[in-house]
């Protein structure tokens, strides 16, 4: 009797274990991925408060900043200190009255300080914004209404779950005050709109008029090279604008309680639906995953590697590796596992080589080496040309930092010249900042003379480090991408409007340079030191037609509070625009001393384009001056 007892309650804890196992797994990562966007909607609504510290024209600066956690877009009342007024008995002040100004809003934020503008002024009182004047974020409640999850993949998840688990999860913390979601559905089954025609001009009005209020969440669901990206967007709809937007990625989601022969089929019956995760693709997160066999490493004992890029330097169709050191440019053939200098350019101590690019620019069929070189903090670029077994300076003691910036992804299978692909621009040294001014482009006029054109249309005050070229929506409208000095990722439109800024740090130059005194002490502000961003490139790794971007990511020493440290370690990362914001694809395995440049191309000549890393052997405390190549083989899927 007692042995059937224990052997029914096994039997009765295995039944309930096996089925909530999965299950249990699913509902904690997809609500974790809910918590995730709840949690970014909560940081770009902060409970703010300043004041005015000056008014320029139209421009009112205020004491709050990114440290303060405000954000473009962000509206905040402008009030000014009126008269006290007292106890009736005691006497005592109790405090003073506020008399409204308006409503400003952010267009700029910076670290300490952000630049806003009255959206409007209150009525009835003839006041204009001065010093001293504070500014405040409500505390009170953000009246929003989340419409339903509209899923744009092949399998059948459950919006009514997630969009039910998303108002449940932003009502906990008390910021927000979320319209009902069942009253949203009844009105939504018996107006007859449907979810992704609801922000079309001629519903707007009507829902504004159901819900009455002005803001709310419009939420959808997208696969992406296998994982499932929730992506929310606050909309306006007095503005009939996006306001704010969040993503996260889940790995799973709960799908719909359909008939089971239904589900079966909608779930692909037993086979692996169509838009699942590919497990040899998940099995490679932290890896390249096009990426076969090990890497070609090679090891260099007696040079500190600066820059790398790969070309036909010699014309005979084969590609060579170029890098730079502090003042030498080494050109090397790459013979499957061996490697061997081909030639050597000395331009002699005192000279600090600091940025290298590589291309035929002026069509002659030769690639020129475009190096930015310093001499002390003084910037003497030089363009060199290989030419007969001997190195030729084409141009030479240029006060201009020359970059290779391609307009367009890199495609394989349409190889165009280099003056086509390429832009060649160009950006002169400040006064008291190490680049400065606007971003030009160059031509060459026959094979011997760089003649300045025309400004290139930019964001004001980009530099040219850190900058890529990207046209990531397909609308012919090329963006402007950065690594900041805050190793954030930028996105911009050419004409400067913020469109984008990732929460993930990327970059982390391993060099910096800082102007010195005659006994090597810093001098200067922050903001004088050169910092040797990573270059991006776009390009289709895998072949799967989706674009990605590719940059460095390199970890600080002792984190980024403490980077005279140094770099300890470091990556290259690819990223795609999941449509409201970056989604990492893959990394490469942690390479210890951290990445100083890489390359995309066919660096051992077998075919088959590589990702190239050149490392430094690691800057700071951390460094043993031991540099190295790594060269990772893709196979394009």
């Amino acid at each position: 009797m007692y042995l059937r007892f224990v052997r029914l309650a096994i039997c009765l804890v295995v039944l309930v274990a096996l089925p909530w196992g999965p299950l249990a797994a699913q509902e904690n990562d997809y609500r974790r991925a809910l918590q995730v966007i709840s949690d970014k909607f909560h940081q770009n609504f902060p409970h703010l408060q300043g004041e005015v510290v000056a008014v320029k024209g139209a421009d009112v600066f205020l004491s709050i900043g990114q440290k303060d956690q405000a954000v473009k877009g962000a509206q905040l009342t402008m009030l000014r200190k009126g008269a006290a007024f007292k106890h009736p008995v005691t006497g005592a002040v109790l405090g003073s009255l506020e008399d409204e100004i308006g409503v400003a809003e952010l267009v700029e934020v910076r670290e300490k300080f952000s630049i806003a503008r009255m959206l409007k002024m209150t009525s009835g009182k003839n006041l204009r914004p001065r010093v001293k004047d504070k500014v405040r974020l409500s505390s009170a409640k953000i009246r929003i209404a989340i419409l339903p999850f509209i899923n744009k993949t092949k399998e059948p998840f459950s919006t009514e779950i997630i969009t039910r688990e998303l108002s449940k999860i932003l009502l906990s913390k008390g910021r927000f005050d979320v319209f009902d979601v069942d009253r949203l559905q009844v009105w939504l089954l018996e107006s007859g709109v449907a979810v992704d025609e609801l922000l079309k001009k001629d519903n707007v009005g009507k829902l504004k008029k159901e819900i009455r209020r002005d803001l709310v969440l419009s939420n959808t669901i997208r696969m992406v090279k296998g994982k499932k990206i929730l992506t929310s967007r606050l909309f306006s709809l007095d503005g009939r604008k996006d306001v704010f937007s969040a993503v996260s990625i889940a790995d799973d989601l709960p799908f719909a309680q359909l008939a089971p022969r239904e589900q079966a089929l909608q779930r692909g019956g037993g086979v692996r639906a169509q838009g699942a995760p590919n497990q040899a693709f998940i099995r490679n997160k932290s890896g390249i995953p096009s990426a076969s066999g090990n890497a070609k490493s090679f090891a260099f004992s007696d040079i500190e590697i600066r820059g790398i890029s790969i070309a036909d330097v010699d014309g005979d169709g084969k590609n060579e590796v170029v890098l730079i050191t502090s003042n030498e440019l080494v050109i090397y053939q790459i013979d499957r596992d061996k490697i061997r200098e081909l030639a050597r350019f000395n331009e002699g101590s005192g000279n600090d080589f600091r940025w290298l690019d590589v291309g035929d620019m002026n069509g002659n069929g030769k690639p020129e080496f475009y190096v930015a070189n310093y001499r002390g903090d003084s910037l003497f670029s030089m363009v060199l040309e290989y030419q007969g077994r001997k190195f030729v300076k084409l141009a030479k003691n240029k006060n201009i930092f020359f970059r290779l910036l391609r307009p367009r992804k890199i495609n394989p299978k349409a190889k165009l010249p280099d003056k086509d692909a390429f832009l060649l621009l160009g950006q002169h040294s400040g006064f008291d900042k190490p680049l400065d001014g606007p971003i030009y482009r160059f031509r060459w006029s026959g094979e011997r003379k760089l003649v300045r054109v025309v400004p290139y249309q930019l964001p004001q005050d980009i530099e040219i480090l850190g900058l890529g070229l990207w046209d990531f929506e397909e609308d012919g409208s090329t963006k402007v991408v950065e690594i900041g000095k805050d190793d954030h990722l930028w996105v911009y439109s050419r004409k400067g409007d913020v469109l984008f800024t990732s929460a993930a740090r990327y970059g982390a130059p391993v060099n910096v340079y800082a102007p010195v005194n005659i006994k090597g002490e810093f001098v200067g502000e922050d903001s004088a030191k050169l910092h040797i961003r990573s270059r991006l490139i776009v390009v289709d790794t895998d072949g799967d037609e989706v674009d990605e971007l590719l940059t460095i990511a390199n970890e600080y020493a002792a984190g980024r509070l403490v980077p005279g440290l140094g770099i300890s370690a470091g990556h290259i990362v690819s990223l795609v625009w999941d449509g409201s914001g970056f989604s990492e694809i893959w990394r490469s395995k942690k390479i210890s001393g951290g990445v100083v440049d890489f390359a995309y191309a066919d660096a051992d000549n077998d075919g088959t384009n590589d990702i190239i890393i050149a490392t430094s052997g690691g800057s700071g405390l951390y460094t043993n001056q031991r540099s190295a190549i790594y060269i990772y083989r893709l196979d394009r899927q």
